[in-house]
């Protein structure tokens, strides 16, 4: 249902995942995929490799010497900042769902 959800709103998705600065931590989606577009979703579809996801994870990774900076701790709540519309994309559309399922 999330990735009906998220169908439903892919151009909102595909901003969030698109903007820049977002895309130069989290570079995309992580995780596995399905080798085709789910049942149910058009094949030709635009940004359906987001579709093919199994989970709508994202990550970023640091070296070890990353976190020897006296700012790290800056960078890293930087970087949750920017998840932040992320989060809340995939927050709304959980509660959403939620809210038409009870």
């Amino acid at each position: 249902m999330l990735r009906r959800e998220i169908y439903a709103q892919l151009d909102e998705f595909v901003e969030i995942l698109d903007n820049p600065a977002f895309k130069a931590i989290y570079p995309g989606l992580y995780g596995e995929t399905l080798k085709r577009m789910p049942a149910g979703f058009p094949a030709d579809l635009p940004h359906g490799d987001i579709l093919k996801h199994k989970e709508f994870t994202i990550a970023t990774f640091k070296e070890n010497a990353f976190f020897d900076r006296e700012d790290w701790l800056e960078h890293v709540a930087h970087d949750f900042e920017l998840m932040l519309p992320f989060h809340r994309f995939l927050n709304y559309t959980v509660d959403e769902f939620e809210g038409r399922v009870n």
